[in-house]
């Protein structure tokens, strides 16, 4: 754990003031949608998580590089590592959201192709690429005008954070959502994060497939596991949902959004 995070304890966090305590102008920062935060734990021997370390949460464009840039790679991380980026007030927990999911694919741990995915993961969660108005419009259309009747406070994001997870034999990238029963709108976040990973682009990741399980069949399965269940000791939780990326050769690097540095700025309001 100490492995993932030690490498950004010092980034710095907001502007630098000068000796009397006021910003300069010129430091004036690109706010994110939502803050967020990074937190890392360590797969122990038993196969539980050690206790979640948290970076302070970051809600600026600028804040975000300082903390990445300091971030050990994913490619250099010791085997057990996980590190999730997550909106700030929400815990990476399966018993949080018992309603969600997540989409999740796997990779070779040592590939330079998984340091690159990560970045454009990364950028595209904070840059809120995946979700828009195309994973959102069925589920805010009759919904929306439910939610609005019921609470005062805007309707909760359906993207809620990323993980990656080094192991031995692969890595693995996933994104959470909050709604796994959502069909249409699981089905777009799929078809949005392969094109933010370029995914057909990579020969390592070009027959990857990007699956969908329910946290509740997780945990179904890891009580299967913990009980000494020989058939759940082998068998991988159930997805729901397949998403095969396409190969079209059509498709051209302008269809793919832009998870750049520059992307993230323009799509923030300016403070």
């Amino acid at each position: 754990m100490a492995s993932v995070l030690v490498a950004a304890e010092d980034a710095a966090i907001g502007p630098a003031a000068r000796s009397d305590g006021r910003v300069p102008r010129q430091t004036m920062k690109h706010a994110l949608h939502t803050p967020w935060f990074f937190c890392a734990a360590h797969r122990q021997r038993n196969g539980t998580l050690s206790d979640r370390r948290a970076l302070p949460a970051f809600a600026y464009v600028e804040d975000y590089w300082a903390q990445m840039a300091r971030l050990v790679r994913p490619s250099r991380m010791q085997f057990g590592s996980t590190l999730y980026l997550f909106r700030s007030g929400l815990e990476p927990r399966w018993e949080e959201f018992p309603t969600g999911g997540s989409w999740a694919l796997s990779c070779d741990s040592t590939s330079a192709d998984l340091d690159e995915c990560w970045d454009g993961l990364v950028l595209a969660v904070i840059g809120e690429q995946l979700h828009m108005e195309h994973t959102d419009a069925a589920r805010r259309g009759g919904e929306q005008q439910q939610w609005r009747e019921q609470s005062t406070a805007p309707m909760p994001e359906e993207i809620l954070g990323c993980e990656l997870s080094v192991r031995q034999s692969h890595a693995k990238l996933a994104v959470w959502t909050r709604t796994a029963r959502d069909e249409a709108a699981q089905r777009a976040i799929a078809q949005r994060l392969s094109e933010a990973l370029a995914l057909t682009r990579h020969d390592g990741l070009r027959d990857c497939v990007l699956t969908y399980v329910p946290h509740d069949a997780k945990r179904r399965a890891a009580r299967g596991r913990r009980s000494g269940d020989a058939a759940a000791l082998q068998a991988e939780p159930e997805a729901l949902y397949v998403h095969e990326p396409s190969h079209n050769s059509s498709s051209t690097a302008a269809e793919v959004p832009d998870v750049s540095k520059d992307a993230c700025e323009r799509g923030v309001e300016v403070t």
